[in-house]
């Protein structure tokens, strides 16, 4: 869509889809799940943002405007890298970080490899990603 529209008519946005978890045998929704979307920085988003916020609230489409889109992007990214993939080698669900240190132990080394990469690409509170990620599979 940027190639053929322009980046100025291009709303950063991205899903999470953490709604339902198991964690030993107890069942519950999150309520985290829906798409999260916002600006990063163009003053002209702003209008188009909240354009796409009063069409989902009336649409009762879950959804949040995240007042900082890079870091919510790096966080979701630094989620698949440390969690889902570790999860993938383990042939686990997220219950692994909880009942195997090491596990957990590995997630930080890996959330501790990709903040430095976040500071490179100028996310602001880059140093908040680790404490913030650590308790998401909870």
């Amino acid at each position: 869509a940027a190639e053929k529209y322009g980046m100025d008519h291009v709303i950063y946005m991205t899903y999470m889809g953490d709604g339902v978890k198991n964690l030993n045998g107890e069942v519950y929704d999150t309520n985290i799940n829906g798409l999260f979307f916002g600006s990063l920085g163009n003053p002209k988003d702003d209008e188009q943002v909240a354009l796409i916020d009063e069409l989902y609230t009336r649409a009762q489409i879950r959804h949040q405007v995240m007042d900082d889109m890079l870091y919510s992007y790096w966080r979701k990214y630094i989620l698949i890298v440390s969690f889902n993939q570790a999860c993938a080698v383990f042939g686990s669900d997220y219950s692994v970080f909880y009942d195997a240190p090491r596990a957990m132990e590995l997630a930080e080394k890996l959330i501790d490899e990709c903040v430095p990469l976040a500071k490179a690409a100028g996310v602001a509170r880059a140093d908040e990603l680790k404490e913030d990620i650590i308790g998401a599979p909870k």
